[in-house]
């Protein structure tokens, strides 16, 4: 079942960032920061953060949210998965687990949270039953059951390209039924040259049937036609019964019949003058027919007319054809030889009228065509004619003209027997390619009846529905019973959402993708569900399905997408609603899936409402899109064994693999490859060192195929600093925000290590060669490299453009005005105080983004300028009476701690207690410790 996704399009973008070890010199720390520590942490009150428990800074009131929406849902759950990871303490690290799944757990035990498909609707059986997949450059892929028939089609091929008719050469005058018994042999010897082919013994049987019942009979019949051929029958008669005979071919081509027609002209026409000669004048006339005729041989007129072949013979090739023309005038004259009209003929021969008297006696004595001579000659050739009888003459001719019509007909036949050869085989082949395309034509059917019936068996035996698109309103609660319960949260958005539709975003389809991969990988490093189970293979079918569904996907037959997929048109050309990852122009169309989207339970997309929501393109939710398809790639890379090998992988149908791993790696690298994409447009800011802005194409790179090597750089001033807005209908955002570009950073440095070792994959669609050169490897691998440097320009961005000389991170840079904006969303105090409003969200966020292109470039800079994000924190951020950090530096004081912020700020002091300074990292670790103890407190209060 492989070619799910084959010739599959790998739209990686290749930025131009060749400079970007630039970045460590010291020409880039003259510059106007001082990139070493500028700031100091400051000691908290340990033993007011020791004396919180649990219950103060976690538990709320019965019915109260503690996250607001899907999102932090998903990211607290993907968060706890991380930490579950980090932790060295086992009893932590279990509770983190816990924890996480029983949040994901009751998210999904609610069933308005989201929307389901069955087997009735399954997107990934839908491409099965006959679709196909919307994803490479040459439309109408195959689809992944047709593996099976396009091999056993190889097979058949190459066995039948070894068939050869060998033809024993006959010593006497050819016998022409026993060469066509001789096809008739070989005909019936094809299905063991078949079997020794290895083709499949149902489709030996099956030529063996049809040559034995359509070809074979055939050949019998024209057998039987040529056997009453005979030396001593008028040579129409034979002519008559070689042309039924061939008629008798009508299986086969004309290249295998014409040149039998052909051969046997001349006879025919030869043998209809015979049949009419009735006097001496017109056998005469004969003899030059047959004198001049290839087909005729010379030694057999002798045999029976030596008279008449030493006349012949005697004269040479100017002569006869002199005489021919001169008969041919008394024919048509009706005079006979003893006419003295012959001289005037005689003195009209020739190029000018000849003289008279002895100069004309003279001439002919000169002359090679002696008028005089060869009338005489004709005279005495016609008066033997007449004793020997015109009719043993004519049927003297009839012997050797049917001795001719033998041995051309049979020369005729053995020369087209390769003809024959190559029309039989590229008939079994077509007989075999309709019944393949029947199968595939009817393949809805069968699979409807059959592959669901095996699939089912497979995934739907314990649940007859199964999760496909997320609802991002979803609001995470305690019961009065301290149970974990959801509810959809009417008042997020505010939007009146038909019972029947999904209102979903492109974040929270990301997180989903990012959660499931990070679980299978879980759960097959522990081995917490069997390989071989149910419940396994719903874990990775789920995924698969929601990836497929957010592609999109058509008909092999039809250009009408069965699901036109996720992805919308933000901005660009007219008209273009949906994605065509064929045809959509990069350089003016911008697709991603919108931030808030509202989907049927079918899979397709609300358009018009959609549109009414006033679709926007984040850069947070093409983060987390990029960063889902990427985890997803990661579990799914097939040069890698992991738990999905050794059952899942495996599963077949009609010896066909049903889920072949290297097709789903190249389905998860075709999503993630679409927001990576939107990256060469209006969708990133590119700056200079010096502050001069550059258009985003300037991130581009010549395409070059022709070597393994990766093109060189564009000229012209370095690109080091890189922002990304918002896209929306009506063109580019102003507002750069830090979790933005953090965001997109943790994604990029995801991918990066999702395609470590791609070169190893067998995905058809990275197979693909220009000129030698696997262009979509290259293209991954050159873009990797480049990613590396787009990390720098957008952690430059960050340190330079959005970190104040405390450490802290603004919410909210302004590419119009260059500068950091206040918070609309507070009411500032006109009195005192920064005007900027600083999140917690951002700096943990940064400081994790940091530590990424740190691991990625060793500048010790993005250290220490992570280091100075978490002094901010210490300083300005964090609550006294909480224990706790603030979620906005403006906030007076939050009731309680939010569980994602805290998770999240867990995290992020993992990355970072690493590359602290030494004499803050026993404070580090002391909170690290602290807050996941109570965390894990916390975790032990619900049920």
């Amino acid at each position: 079942m492989h070619r799910l996704i084959k010739k599959l399009v790998i739209p990686l973008m290749i930025f131009n960032l060749s400079c970007a070890k630039n970045v460590e010199t010291k020409k880039f720390e003259e510059g106007p920061i001082d990139f070493k520590p500028t700031t100091n942490d400051v000691q908290l009150d340990r033993e007011k953060i020791a004396s919180k428990t649990a219950s103060d800074i976690f538990l709320r009131p019965a019915g109260s949210y503690y996250l607001q929406s899907s999102d932090e849902i998903l990211e607290f759950a993907e968060t706890l998965l991380d930490l579950a990871t980090f932790e060295k303490n086992e009893t932590k690290r279990n509770a983190f687990f816990s924890f996480s799944e029983k949040t994901r757990t009751a998210y999904y035990a609610n069933s308005n949270n989201y929307s389901k498909f069955n087997e009735g609707n399954t997107p990934y059986l839908e491409l099965a039953l006959g679709l196909s997949y919307d994803s490479a450059p040459d439309a109408n892929l195959k689809n992944m059951i047709f593996e099976g028939m396009d091999q056993e089609a190889s097979k058949l091929a190459k066995s039948l390209s070894t068939l050869k008719l060998d033809l024993v050469p006959q010593k006497t005058l050819p016998n022409v039924a026993l060469t066509i018994q001789a096809f008739e042999k070989f005909l019936l010897e094809i299905p063991q040259v078949l079997k020794q082919g290895e083709v499949e013994a149902e489709v030996v049987a099956k030529i063996e049937s049809t040559l034995k019942e359509q070809y074979v009979p055939l050949l019998v019949k024209v057998e039987k036609q040529l056997s009453t051929l005979e030396i001593k029958k008028p040579v129409a008669t034979n002519i008559e019964i070689v042309e039924n005979a061939v008629k008798g071919f009508s299986l086969l081509p004309p290249s295998f019949t014409q040149p039998i027609l052909a051969k046997i002209l001349p006879i025919k026409n030869l043998g209809t003058k015979i049949s009419t000669t009735k006097s001496a004048d017109d056998l005469f006339d004969v003899f030059f027919d047959l004198w001049n005729n290839p087909l005729v041989n010379r030694e057999d007129f002798k045999k029976s007319n030596e008279a008449l072949y030493e006349f012949f013979n005697s004269m040479s090739v100017e002569q006869v054809s002199w005489l021919q023309d001169y008969n041919l005038s008394l024919i048509k004259k009706n005079k006979t030889l003893e006419d003295a009209s012959w001289w005037s003929k005689a003195l009209s021969y020739g190029d000018t009228v000849l003289p008279s008297g002895d100069k004309l006696m003279r001439m002919f004595s000169k002359r090679t065509v002696d008028p005089y001579v060869l009338t005489s000659k004709m005279w005495y050739a016609k008066r033997m004619i007449r004793k020997m009888g015109v009719e043993k003459i004519v049927n003297d001719l009839q012997g050797s003209l049917n001795q001719a019509l033998l041995i051309e007909l049979d020369g005729t036949l053995r020369g087209s027997s390769q003809v024959l050869v190559s029309t039989i085989s590229e008939e079994i082949l077509r007989s075999v390619g309709d019944a393949f395309l029947d199968v595939k034509n009817n393949l809805q059917n069968i699979l409807r009846t059959e592959g669901a019936s095996a699939l089912k068996k497979m995934m739907f035996v314990e649940k007859p529905q199964f999760v496909a698109i997320e609802d991002a309103r979803v609001a995470l609660m305690l019961n009065k019973k301290r149970n974990l319960v959801t509810e959809i949260n009417r008042n997020k958005g505010k939007i009146n959402v038909p019972a029947d539709v999904t209102l979903s975003g492109s974040k929270t389809l990301g997180l989903a993708l990012s959660l499931q991969a990070k679980r299978l990988k879980k759960i097959d490093a522990d081995g917490l569900i069997p390989k071989n189970s149910v419940r396994y293979y719903e874990e990775v079918f789920t995924p698969v399905n929601k990836m497929m569904a957010i592609v999109g996907y058509k008909y092999m037959e039809s250009t009408k997408p069965r699901f036109p997929g996720l992805f919308r048109q933000i901005n660009g050309r007219a008209g273009s609603h949906e994605m065509d990852i064929f045809k959509y122009d990069l350089e003016t169309d911008y697709f991603s899936i919108p931030e808030r989207i509202l989907i049927h339970h079918d899979f397709t997309v609300d358009v018009e409402g959609t549109r009414n929501l006033g679709q926007m393109a984040s850069v947070e939710g093409n983060a987390e899109v990029a960063r889902g398809a990427a985890n997803m790639m990661f579990y799914f890379r097939d040069w890698i064994e992991n738990g999905y090998d050794e059952a899942m992988g495996k599963e077949q149908y009609q010896e066909t693999k049903v889920f072949p791993k290297p097709d789903f790696f190249a389905l998860s690298l075709g999503l993630g490859s679409v927001p990576l994409r939107n990256l060469t447009r209006e969708g990133l800011i590119g700056y200079t060192l010096a502050g001069k802005k550059r258009e985003s194409t300037s991130f581009n790179t010549p395409q070059d195929n022709t070597t393994e090597s990766c093109p060189p750089p564009e000229s012209g001033d370095p690109v080091t600093v890189a922002a990304l807005t918002s896209v929306s209908p009506g063109g580019q955002g102003d507002f750069v925000k830090t979790a933005d570009v953090a965001r997109f950073i943790l994604a990029a440095d995801t991918f990066i290590d999702s395609v470590e070792g791609v070169t190893n994959s067998s995905a058809g669609p990275l197979q693909l060669t220009e000129n030698g050169i696997r262009t979509n490897i290259k293209a991954i691998r050159c873009g990797r490299e480049s990613l590396k440097g787009l990390m720098m320009g957008l952690g430059n961005f960050l340190v330079s453009k959005m970190q104040l000389p405390d450490g802290g991170f603004v919410h909210e840079y302004s590419l119009e005005q260059r500068k950091a904006v206040p918070d609309i969303t507070m009411k500032i105090v006109a009195t005192g105080g920064s005007t900027v409003n600083r999140y917690l969200e951002d700096q943990i966020l940064a400081i994790q983004a940091l530590r990424k292109v740190y691991d990625r470039w060793k500048g010790q800079a993005y250290a220490n300028l992570a280091v100075d994000a978490y002094h901010f924190m210490n300083k300005n951020l964090f609550d006294v009476n909480l224990g706790f950090y603030k979620s906005t530096e403006k906030t007076v004081i939050d009731s309680k701690i939010d569980l994602r912020l805290m998770s999240m700020t867990l995290e992020s002091l993992k990355m970072l207690e690493p590359i602290v300074p030494k004499d803050d990292r026993d404070q580090l670790q002391f909170l690290e410790e602290t807050w996941s103890q109570k965390l894990q407190d916390f975790i032990s209060l619900v049920q």
